[in-house]
């Protein structure tokens, strides 16, 4: 008979076969025991023992030798009704630790990163990550419109880049100079899920804030773009550009 449903509810492999031996010879000494289960006689006291402990078998002693008896199988069901309640006082004595230990992963510092990126493919790739990083109804904050951002293809590359984001539901929030409100309306007009302000305050370099991450960029012949992923930083460029935000012009 296959052992592998007294060993799902506890018993080892050897303690299976000496219950089950039990059952097809009745009471008997240990010699017929190792005969029948096939295990090892250095091991059946140690098996015998457990299966006592937990009701499976019982003894008698005639002649100053010790014959073993298997219990009822009905025995079996308490016995898994004894591990039922024993892992449900585990389960509960565990639940503090769990809520202890989701506390503590739930304040786990996140490592705070910073890559460079170079060239006009360096830009094109943060643009990317800021696509890879939104899921649809989020919003990002996007800051200062460089004149460089229209010149040669890549004024083709931030629209086609635009009309991936509207179609993907995330939404933006940009802000740049009222002086270069003319271009800056011409080139991102009729984009969709984008709102504009201007203002005359002086604003940073060129930022993107989303999740995160706050990408900063630096425009010339070979233009640089810096991100820094850290939540207190994210947060506070946040709070930064939603104050000049409000303070801003449609």
């Amino acid at each position: 008979m296959d052992t592998r449903p007294l060993e799902e509810i506890g018993l080892t492999k050897g303690e299976a076969k000496v219950y089950m031996a039990l059952l097809d010879i009745g009471s008997s000494a240990t010699g017929q025991i190792i005969k029948t289960a096939h295990v090892s006689r250095s091991k059946v006291y140690e098996m015998l023992e457990k299966l006592i402990s937990n009701g499976l078998v019982s003894f008698v002693v005639r002649e100053n030798v010790k014959y073993y008896e298997a219990a009822s199988p009905n025995v079996i069901m308490d016995l898994i009704d004894k591990r039922r309640a024993a892992l449900a006082a585990q389960k509960k004595n565990l639940e503090k630790t769990v809520a202890l230990l989701a506390k503590r992963h739930s304040m786990k510092r996140v490592p705070q990163t910073a890559h460079v990126y170079e060239g006009n493919d360096g830009i094109k790739t943060i643009y990317k990550l800021v696509l890879e990083n939104m899921k649809s109804g989020d919003e990002y904050f996007a800051c200062q419109v460089e004149p460089e951002v229209f010149r040669g293809d890549f004024a083709g590359f931030i629209r086609d880049y635009h009309k991936q984001r509207a179609k993907k539901g995330v939404r933006v929030k940009l802000l740049s100079l009222e002086e270069d409100r003319k271009i800056v309306s011409k080139v991102m007009s009729g984009l969709s899920g984008m709102e504009m302000r201007f203002t005359g305050r002086p604003l940073p370099l060129a930022t993107l804030v989303f999740g995160d991450r706050v990408a900063t960029f630096v425009w010339g012949n070979d233009p640089i773009g810096i991100v820094i992923h850290s939540k207190t930083i994210a947060a506070r460029y946040r709070k930064f550009f939603t104050y000049l935000w409000q303070t801003s012009k449609p």
